[in-house]
Order: structure tokens, then C-alpha cells, then sequence
């Protein structure tokens, strides 16, 4: 197939470093890391990464901001963000009101012509300009993908990545592919949805068939196409490794576990389970130690334990837990105690500081959680108990959907980002005619210094397409990815808004400062410059990014907007 080059001025993101991608397509090796659909009224911020980034546009139209530059992108476009770059892609709503979608895949590549594989950083073949155009075919395999989300079996997994692969190659020109039919792939993805969600039941191809609206023939050939299998060799597959989680989990006796996954008695599972895995059940549960091997935000793969149930907490986001109903059991999460995470954190040993090894022994953890991106400091704690990191930084749903497929929660990670999301939408509807177009910054003092709020804190809540704007001096720090810019007061007024926040913090020395900076003449300038006004708040509960109390500020966040001090 000849790939068409996109009619769209080329966005040029980043310039590939050494070494250079191989110019055969058929020496390019990828591997899918993890999937998602962005269908989101928000401002979407695509954080620099290790990892590539493959954004497919499949409706509407989206804006791209990369290096300084803006460019609309119309559905059927794809966009490759080399590692290390980042972006912010701004969702056009339609006149119908229906927002644009996106699929969003983070993969690595490696170079398979040299004697030893080459890791690849670079733009890769085909993609040049950063843009090229997306195929019918494509957006259909885009879709059959997504689709197999949730599906957890090994055939699968390797489904997902056979399907990337032929992606991949299509958007550089070295395949031809022909997907089955979108409807019929939809029918057989709600079955998957079916299949996991009702393992006990008693499913025969005909029964799955009719309720896909297909004929059995249709339907077997559809599965097939998308899983590699046949309805029943699936179904199999998915019974034993459930059954494989419970065993490593501890879940009940044998008698149990073959009665949760569909087999008629526990002879016959005990039959099937030695054919698929060569070993007897209850030797399996013994030899596998209750593991699992996850991916972390640093990209690392890591043994935890299956079903943890001491969580060590270190960081300042862990309402991102709370809201999935964890509850860690200690760690270093003060600052977050202070707020709405405090109330569900009542039997929480907080440490000393973040590198009390000691104290975290005593608490006896099976599981650390980290927030800080550092390999070394997780690999120090890694002496306690396994150490996961978690980018408390990046983008709510992409944090939500990380902890919910280390947890086996990936749905109820779904269920709560929409209605988290439909909350929000439904309070800027409220409050965002009163306030459209204006511009906000978040100051605070922090550790005896000045910053102005980036991604973090009250601003997260506040930057929203139909709530406020960050003032023109923060959009750079924001694309970036920054948390937060430090600065002097005297510079203050470079990030003066029609609305100003003033964060004060709890301690003393901090709040004093606070004092000063308020009766010094900078703030009397960022007062005047203020002209839809000035909100002074307690950072122990205004300055929180975490899921949990994200989702309380919610309800009070009209009622600060609505006075000013």
C-alpha cells in the first residue's frame, strides 16, 4: 500500500537523535504498553514521556500545541510524539454538541536490522512530519484494539499486540490489512464484555451468537479474526487464567474456584488446568507465590504481590487510592492527611520522613507506592517491599487507569473518571457563563519560596475549556508539563490574572511569609491587575490534586468563585 502524505502543513515535532530509525519498515519492532480513548471536554496534556505516543483522531477535529505551534487536526490523522516530547491537544466540540475522539497508544520501538536491537528514540520511518493520514483500515483496527482492553488472556495479549503491529506497519506504508466489519467486531467485543463479567455461566457458541445478533458461522469467523480463537478455545483460556488469579490469590477452595470459573466440578477443572498450565492447581497456588508483573509509570516491570494488603504509601496524591476504595495502610502522605484524604485515613501510620526505612519495616508492608519519579529512591525502597511509582503528576484519567489496572479495578477506574467527569462538566455548566474567558493563577509558598501553580493543586480544578484560562506566561510551563514555576515576588505580576488565588500554608514560617508578600507592593499590584478578583484560601484544603478530594472540591469549588476577599 502507497501511504499518503498528509495535505496538512507538517508539524515537525522534535528532531530525531541518534541513533537513526532503519529505513526497512520490516526491521521496525514495537511493543504496545497501553491504550486508551481521549473523549474529554478538557485541555488534554500529553506530559514528555519515555515512551512513543501514537494519537489517532477517528471524529471531529482536535488542536494540537507542540513547540509553540498550533495545528488542527481532522479525524483520520495520525500523530507520532517522539520520547521526551510533549504536546496538548485541544478537543473542538461539534455543533451537535458531540465531542471529537482520539485514541491515544504509548509504545517503544527497537531497530531489528543490527546484530543487537537497537532501542529507538527517534521519529520512526514514515512519519517525518510528525503527521500522516489514517486509513479507514486503520481506524477500524484502532477500534477492534480498544475493544480487547479488558481482555486478559495470554492469546489475547498477543492479539492486542499483532493488531499494533499491523497498525504500525500500515501508517508507514508496508502492509495491507482487512479488518472485519465494525459491527461485527462490536458484537464480538461485547461478548468478550459478557464472557468476563459472567465466567460461571453455561456459554455455547450458538447461545453467544444469538446475542450478538449473528448467525453462528459469522460469529465464530468475526471471533476468530479478532482473538486468534475460536469462541470456546477463548473461553477456556479465560477460565484458567481467572482461575489462575484466584489460586495465586488464596480465593477459597478448589471446590469454589471451579465453581466461579464455569467448570462443572472440580475433577474436570482439575483436568483442564493441568492440560493448559502442566501443573495440578493446588501445586500452581503453592509454586506461584500469589505474583503478578506489572508495568509502573517509569516503565519498569515489577513482581507484586497479587491481592496486597499493606499498602505503603509515599507521596501526596493518595486520594487517587481512596477513590477506588484502598486504603493504605501508612507511609509519607502528610500534606494530604491535612485535607478531605484525612477523614478516610484514620488508621494511617505516617513515617518520619520519606526515607524512614525503619519505620516503614515495622509497618510490615506487601506493596510501596511512590510518587517520586526517581529509579534510584524506588530501587532503595525496593529492599522494603516491591515498589511500584506512580506519575501523581500526570493526567487524571492516565493516573486512574494505571492504578486501576495494577489493582484488577480497570472498569471501576472507567465507571469513576465518567462520572467524575460528568460532575465537572456539569458544575462548569453552572458556573462557566459567569466566567468565560477569564484568566486565573494560583500562587503559594512552599519550603520558604514563591511559585505559581502549573498542573498541580487548585489550578488542575480551575484550567478547564469552559472555566478559566492560565495567564499567556504559564501556557509554556503547562505544555511542558511543570508542576509549578518558582519565582520572586517581584516577578509576580508576570502571572497577573483577571482572578488571582493565594494558597496560605499551615506552617508558620510559610504563613508568615504569605503575610509579608501580602502587604508588600507586588501584591498590590497583582490586586489591581485583578479585576474580577482576589480569593485568599487555605492550602490545606484547596491545594490538592488526588482523585479523592478533587471530586469533594467539586461541590464547593461555585461557592469560592461566587465571593472574593
Amino acid at each position: 500500500m502507497s501511504r499518503k502524505k498528509s495535505s496538512l502543513n507538517p508539524l515537525q515535532i522534535g528532531m530525531p537523535p541518534l541513533p537513526a530509525p532503519s529505513e526497512k519498515p520490516d526491521a521496525l519492532h514495537v511493543h504496545l504498553l497501553s491504550m486508551e480513548r481521549l473523549r474529554s471536554e478538557h485541555r488534554t496534556m500529553l506530559a514528555a514521556s519515555p515512551v512513543y505516543r501514537l494519537l489517532l483522531v477517528t471524529g471531529g477535529s482536535v488542536r494540537i500545541h507542540s513547540d509553540g505551534k498550533c495545528l488542527p487536526i481532522q479525524a483520520g490523522t495520525a500523530i507520532l510524539l517522539p520520547p521526551d516530547e510533549f504536546a496538548e491537544l485541544e478537543h473542538d466540540r461539534h455543533e451537535d454538541g458531540t465531542l471529537p475522539s482520539c485514541f491515544r497508544f504509548d509504545f517503544t520501538a527497537a531497530d531489528l536490522s543490527e546484530p543487537k536491537p537497537i532501542r529507538l528514540f527517534g521519529l520512526l520511518p514514515g512519519f517525518r512530519d510528525g503527521l500522516t493520514e489514517a486509513s479507514s483500515q486503520i481506524l477500524e483496527l484502532a477500534e477492534e484494539l480498544h475493544s480487547l482492553r479488558f481482555a486478559r488472556t495470554a492469546p489475547v495479549r498477543n492479539r492486542r499486540q499483532t493488531i499494533f503491529t499491523r497498525i504500525i506497519a500500515l501508517l508507514i506504508g508496508n502492509e495491507e490489512a482487512s479488518p472485519i466489519p465494525v459491527d461485527a467486531a462490536r458484537a464480538v467485543a461485547d461478548s468478550l464484555a459478557d464472557l468476563e463479567h459472567r465466567l460461571a455461566e453455561d456459554w455455547t457458541v450458538a447461545r453467544l451468537a444469538e446475542a450478538a445478533g449473528l448467525n453462528s458461522r459469522q460469529y465464530a469467523s468475526a471471533f476468530r479474526a479478532i482473538t486468534g480463537l475460536s469462541p470456546l478455545e477463548y473461553l477456556n483460556d479465560l477460565r484458567i487464567e481467572h482461575a489462575g488469579r484466584l489460586l495465586r490469590r488464596g480465593n477459597g477452595p478448589l471446590r469454589e474456584v471451579a465453581s466461579r470459573t464455569g467448570f462443572r466440578d472440580e475433577y474436570y477443572f482439575s483436568r483442564r488446568f493441568r492440560a493448559a498450565t502442566g501443573s495440578s492447581p493446588g501445586r500452581y497456588a503453592r509454586q506461584s507465590g500469589g505474583t503478578l508483573a506489572v508495568r509502573d509509570s517509569l516503565h519498569r516491570r515489577v513482581f507484586v504481590p497479587a491481592q496486597p494488603k499493606r499498602i505503603l504509601y509515599l507521596g501526596e496524591s493518595v486520594g487517587d487510592l481512596l477513590a477506588l476504595g484502598i486504603s493504605p495502610v501508612g507511609g509519607r502522605s502528610a500534606p494530604s492527611r491535612l485535607g478531605f484524604c484525612g477523614e478516610r485515613l484514620e488508621r494511617f501510620t505516617e513515617l518520619a520522613s520519606d526515607s524512614d526505612m525503619r519505620g516503614a519495616a515495622a509497618v510490615r508492608p506487601d506493596l510501596i507506592i511512590c510518587t517520586r519519579m526517581d529509579e534510584e529512591y524506588c530501587s532503595r525502597w525496593s529492599g522494603v517491599a516491591p515498589v511500584l511509582a506512580h506519575n501523581s503528576w500526570g493526567p487524571l484519567h492516565e493516573r486512574m487507569m494505571l492504578l486501576g489496572n495494577w489493582f484488577g479495578r480497570e472498569e471501576e477506574s472507567e465507571r469513576w473518571l465518567e462520572h467524575y467527569f460528568e460532575r465537572e462538566r456539569g458544575m462548569w455548566n453552572v458556573v462557566g457563563n459567569g466566567i468565560k474567558g477569564e484568566t486565573a493563577s494560583v500562587f503559594t509558598f512552599e519550603r520558604n519560596r514563591l511559585f505559581v501553580m502549573g498542573r498541580v493543586g487548585l489550578s488542575a480544578l480551575l484550567y478547564h475549556p469552559d472555566g478559566f484560562s492560565p495567564a499567556e506566561s504559564l501556557l509554556d510551563p503547562l505544555r511542558r508539563g511543570d508542576g509549578y514555576v518558582e519565582i520572586s515576588p517581584e516577578k509576580a505580576m508576570r502571572y497577573a490574572a483577571d482572578r488571582v488565588f493565594l494558597l496560605l500554608p499551615s506552617a508558620s514560617e510559610e504563613r508568615k511569609l504569605a503575610g509579608e508578600f501580602m502587604r508588600s507592593p507586588y501584591w498590590e499590584q497583582l490586586q489591581r491587575a485583578a479585576l474580577r478578583g482576589i480569593h485568599v484560601v487555605e492550602s490545606s484544603k484547596w491545594n490538592f490534586i488526588d482523585a479523592y478530594s478533587r471530586s469533594r472540591l467539586l461541590t464547593d469549588l461555585p461557592g469560592l468563585l461566587g465571593k472574593s476577599n
